[in-house]
């Protein structure tokens, strides 16, 4: 059984002599679990006794609860079916970035929700092969997301299903609120010699999806993409490359049907090298590509009737392209057309190294503020803080005093 306390978080400010105190009750999370390769399942899940396997954690776990994955290689494909609450959430988090790896040629999907609010961070994913029926990094339910993931390598198969780093769960198609942000997804590809082309980077099916500050690379189709019931979406700060469709497509159609993808925003991304820049297909109206920068795409816009402003045409000027998401270094140099060139318009509150984006109109276009600074990863998981779209002032505060100078 899970127990939770009540706990009186009393915070005390000092004007003169006079101490002045406040309280409010907070509900504390009271389970952190570990999972470890020479782990146990027969264990009790503590630091000292970790657990082997992440979907024993996931049978376990509780509203509020942690499961932290020690670095190693894990064989497995994950479902957590348990739910979070808005309040508390249910996290798995890799304790070092990238360091927990799951593996498989025979794993067909990394993780995959069938619960709500639960949280995805620091995984390092590549599995499946062609013979998969479909190949999935991870997929999202309901007010899930994932968060600083690194996906790469998947083989999709040559069917209808093809495969995605990180796809929302399409199921009956009531999954809604979903989120990627800070993901680096490369090389999800079908096989050469497949007549039609597979392999997305992001996968958003189902309303009000969002993905933010997201580097992708070397995709079959779209590196960001959307279809089926697809709606409301927010897209914004991404950089994308060599996509082999387009760098964003928003759509609609298919199942369920009578779906259009109405009101969805586009804005502050990067898309370069790739077939196609930002495309609509399918049933759209009212999509907005707001101050997005297009370079050397073979075509830069593909639209059926969303409306296209403040676009830049030019260099960003990235510190090492190499046209990968893993191997380059997509800051901005000194100079850039996309620093200053943003919008507040649907705009993260942070950008990919989780420095806090300027409270003002002019942001930079792409994952990288030019002046961004770097949060170490033992910092944002020990304030649990990673990438959040709407964040309290007291947050931004506590992050402050933890930031470290990024050195390009």
């Amino acid at each position: 059984m899970k127990c939770l306390i009540l706990t009186l978080v009393v915070t005390v400010l000092v004007i003169g002599d006079m101490p002045i105190c406040s309280a409010e009750p907070r509900e504390t999370r009271t389970n952190e679990y570990f999972v470890s390769p020479d782990g146990n399942d027969s264990s009790n899940g503590s630091a000292a006794r970790p657990w082997r396997s992440i979907r024993h954690a996931a049978n376990a776990v509780f509203p509020g609860d942690t499961v932290h994955v020690l670095p190693g290689t894990y064989a497995e494909a994950v479902t957590i079916s348990q739910s979070g609450t808005a309040t508390n959430r249910i996290v798995f988090i890799s304790d070092t970035k990238w360091g927990a790896l799951i593996r498989g040629s025979s794993v067909c999907q990394g993780f995959k929700t069938t619960g709500r609010y639960i949280d995805i961070i620091g995984f390092d994913i590549s599995v499946g092969s062609f013979s998969c029926s479909q190949t999935q990094g991870i997929i999202l339910s309901s007010h899930d997301r994932a968060l600083g993931n690194r996906i790469h390598d998947l083989p999709c198969p040559c069917n209808s299903n093809g495969g995605s780093g990180i796809a929302t769960n399409a199921v009956d198609y009531t999954t809604t609120d979903s989120e990627a942000s800070g993901n680096v997804i490369d090389n999800i590809k079908g096989p050469t010699n497949c007549a039609e082309v597979h392999g997305q980077g992001i996968y958003l099916s189902t309303p009000n999806g969002k993905a933010f500050n997201n580097i992708i690379s070397n995709t079959g189709r779209s590196c960001l993409d959307s279809w089926h019931a697809a709606t409301n979406l927010v897209i914004s700060g991404n950089t994308v490359m060599n996509c082999g469709r387009a760098g964003v497509s928003i759509g609609a159609g298919d199942a369920p049907g009578g779906v259009t993808n109405t009101g969805s925003i586009v804005t502050d991304n990067i898309v370069r090298n790739s077939a196609t820049g930002l495309d609509e297909n399918g049933l759209v109206s009212g999509t907005q590509f707001i101050k997005n920068l297009l370079y050397a795409n073979t075509t830069d816009f593909s639209l059926v009737n969303g409306t296209a402003t403040g676009t830049v045409s030019a260099d960003p000027l990235h510190f090492n392209y190499t046209g990968s998401a893993i191997t380059g270094d997509y800051h901005l140099r000194p100079g850039s057309p996309a620093i200053g060139a943003g919008t507040r318009e649907g705009a993260p509150a942070e950008d990919f190294d989780g420095a806090v984006r300027p409270n003002h109109l002019r942001l930079d276009i792409g994952v990288y503020e030019s002046s961004s600074t770097l949060v170490l990863w033992s910092h944002r998981i020990q304030e649990r803080d990673f990438n959040v779209v709407h964040e309290s002032t007291c947050k931004i505060c506590r992050r402050a005093r933890h930031v470290h100078q990024h050195q390009h």
